[in-house]
């Protein structure tokens, strides 16, 4: 049987006395993403001022609060035609997206989708990527920035026109659909 050696431990130095206790300032709660975008939509009134990487657009939200009380008040039926709308708004804008995207392949410019999530139009793309080309990166090891392309941007404020056109062409014909109009 081997023998074990022993090794005295070193003492415990004592703790040293406490220091004078700052108060406990209770952190702010975190904000609701739902209730934020509601104070600021209510705090910018008629008009809000957008920020969409660097760039600034106005975007007039009036009536938004009645408009949305009406889309909750719809029918199920009418509120999924009204999506399909939507998304069809949005195509045009990931079919506007994929003609301006680099081409080495193509596989980026192919891979532009419109969709349609909490009622809001988006363009979205399933290569891992496009948010590299599209915002910018920083390459490894380096401290530059390749900065962004930033086509989706470009391709909404080149069919800005046509989605307001396609989403009110769209809506209004839902609406006489249903008897609204």
């Amino acid at each position: 049987m081997a023998r074990r050696s022993f090794v005295p431990r070193a003492p415990r130095l004592p703790k040293p006395p406490p220091g004078p206790r700052l108060p406990k300032i209770p952190s702010p709660p975190s904000p609701d993403p739902a209730a934020l975008g509601k104070r600021l939509l209510a705090r910018a009134g008629t008009e809000a001022l957008g920020a969409a990487r660097g760039n600034r657009f106005d975007v007039d939200t009036s009536g938004v609060t009645s408009l949305r009380r009406a889309l909750r008040a719809m029918p199920a039926d009418m509120r999924t035609e009204v999506r399909g709308v939507v998304k069809n708004s949005a195509q045009l804008v990931a079919e506007q997206a994929s003609q301006m995207a680099p081409r080495a392949t193509g596989t980026l410019a192919g891979s532009y989708r419109g969709a349609q999530r909490a009622g809001a139009g988006i363009v979205r793309s399933r290569v891992y990527y496009a948010r590299f080309v599209e915002f910018g990166f920083h390459p490894r090891g380096g401290d530059t920035f390749v900065p962004g392309q930033d086509i989706v941007g470009r391709a909404l404020e080149s069919e800005a026109d046509a989605v307001v056109e396609a989403l009110g062409e769209g809506i209004d014909a839902v609406a006489r659909a249903y008897g609204f109009r």
